[in-house]
């Protein structure tokens, strides 16, 4: 059975993941070093090591996560920027 992860390697959500697109339940019980941890505490606590402050973002998603996001259909429509308009907007 094939498992497709559901972040990507980078991601701060992801402990060392690796870039596969895919995986399966055998290969992560043979190869992953979490898998191996038996131990419940020591899983907890090597996954909560280190880990990276949470990019300031983060918090804004929580709320648009706990609200629901509009439908796209609810979102201004969008128009392309001109070269002025784009640098005003990133000095912005």
């Amino acid at each position: 059975m094939k498992i497709y992860p559901a972040h990507g390697a980078g991601s701060l959500c992801g402990r060392a993941i690796g870039s596969a697109p895919s995986t399966t339940v055998e290969e992560e019980l043979r190869g992953n070093w979490a898998a191996q941890l038996r131990d419940r505490p020591e899983f907890v606590k090597r996954m909560i090591a280190d880990l990276p402050d949470r990019p300031a973002y983060f918090a804004y998603e929580v709320g648009v996560n706990l609200r629901g996001a509009r439908a796209l259909g609810e979102l201004p429509s969008q128009h392309a920027l001109t070269e002025s308009e784009l640098k005003k907007a990133a000095q912005r």
